[in-house]
């Protein structure tokens, strides 16, 4: 399941940053956790427990679907996305067909958070160009985004150019609404994300050296037992 634009309200609290971490798979989480989403889905097991952007997230079959939920440490629901395996609604389908007559549905997903539900769809064309839009069931548009070449790409792709002037991306991609260039860093994988406007808003890099002496202290002394997994800058 791909993520991910999120919507609207959210984005204002930082909602959408987590998708950047790699998934950690565990062996166990907090019984808070899996309590929650045992009371959510009681009928449902969970196929496997990862670690993604700072929330737990259980990966389980929703009605034949493939289904994610997220949650807080605390035990709080974040959100569920499914893959959605039915028809769109009409109201979708007409937008789409109107609005992108060249596009394809790459993919299709059914989001569900405490205070709004939508459908996530993913559109290509022949061209390679995506676009992402998050709609309501009557087909009102929450966000609506692109990889084309458009003015809004190339300020980013500016900005890029001026923070990182010998980088080369070897990737973009738009995750939780903003565009994310992957490319290599001094010998280190890394990934910055900008708004549409070329405003930076953070690089994550895969850290390959030691880390500081107090990390280090801290991990042995709050964390025995534990390996360090992962690690970025």
């Amino acid at each position: 399941m791909k993520l991910k634009l999120y919507l609207i309200a959210l984005l204002a609290t930082g909602f959408l940053l987590q998708s950047c971490d790699e998934d950690d798979d565990l062996s166990t989480v907090p019984n808070i956790v899996s309590t929650a989403f045992a009371q959510l889905y009681p009928s449902t097991t969970v196929t496997e427990w990862e670690k993604e952007g700072g929330y737990y997230k259980a990966d389980f079959r929703s009605n034949g679907a493939s289904a994610e939920a997220y949650f807080q440490s605390d035990g709080t629901w974040v959100r569920t996305e499914t893959d959605y395996i039915g028809t769109l609604p009409e109201a979708i389908l007409t937008y789409i067909s109107t609005n992108y007559p060249d596009y394809y549905i790459d993919d299709q997903e059914y989001v569900e958070t405490s205070t709004i539900s939508y459908y996530h769809i993913e559109l290509e064309n022949a061209a390679d160009h995506n676009v992402y839009l998050n709609l309501n069931a009557d087909g009102t548009v929450l966000t609506e985004s692109t990889t084309s070449t458009s003015a809004n790409f190339t300020a980013v792709s500016a900005a890029f150019a001026q923070l990182y002037p010998s980088a080369t991306v070897t990737e973009w991609e738009i995750e939780g609404g903003y565009y994310k260039a992957e490319f290599i860093n001094n010998g280190a994988s890394a990934e910055a994300y900008f708004h549409s406007d070329g405003t930076w808003v953070r690089t994550e890099t895969d850290y390959i050296g030691t880390l500081p002496e107090a990390i280090q202290t801290y991990i042995n002394t709050n964390y025995a037992g534990y390996y360090v997994d992962d690690q970025e800058y």
